[in-house]
């Protein structure tokens, strides 16, 4: 199986990474770090499932880049563009945020859930909160990764 995963947060990516390469060391992890390196990666490749963050920068960050502009709803844009492009991959959320908030507008993990389903039925699994403190994202994630392995 290979994976694309699309997270900003170092810690959150390497907790994840770690996690799905000691369940199965045959799964193959690709990283992305943006908005702009996750979506060309997603274009230029064929992946079997996407691990996705709901916000992130536009650009990857560096020493002399901030990353741009922050997308809060980053994840659910490169859906769209996955879509609009004929390239959509199933994939599930993994967000540690259960609330985003953009120019006077705020909605809940449960409502960007429903929203991805509206938008990509067929390829939307699921949507995760990471916690830290709990080890409940990591038995969803293995549910899911066990399901779409059987696929």
């Amino acid at each position: 199986m290979k994976i694309i995963l699309i997270e900003d947060n170092e810690h959150k990516r390497k907790k994840i990474k770690d996690f799905i390469n000691n369940l199965d060391k045959d799964i193959l992890i690709e990283e992305a770090y943006s908005y702009t390196s996750g979506l060309k990666k997603c274009l230029d490749n064929i992946f079997d499932l996407l691990i996705i963050d709901m916000t992130m920068p536009t650009y990857d960050k560096s020493s002399s880049e901030s990353g741009g502009r922050f997308r809060t709803y980053g994840g659910k844009e490169i859906i769209r563009q996955l879509k609009r492009k004929n390239k959509e991959i199933p994939f599930v959320v993994v967000s540690q945020y259960s609330k985003f908030s953009e120019n006077n507008e705020t909605l809940s993990l449960e409502e960007i859930a429903e929203q991805l389903n509206n938008i990509s039925q067929e390829f939307y699994i699921d949507t995760v909160l990471y916690d830290t403190s709990s080890s409940n994202w990591k038995i969803l994630l293995e549910n899911i990764l066990t399901r779409e392995k059987i696929k």
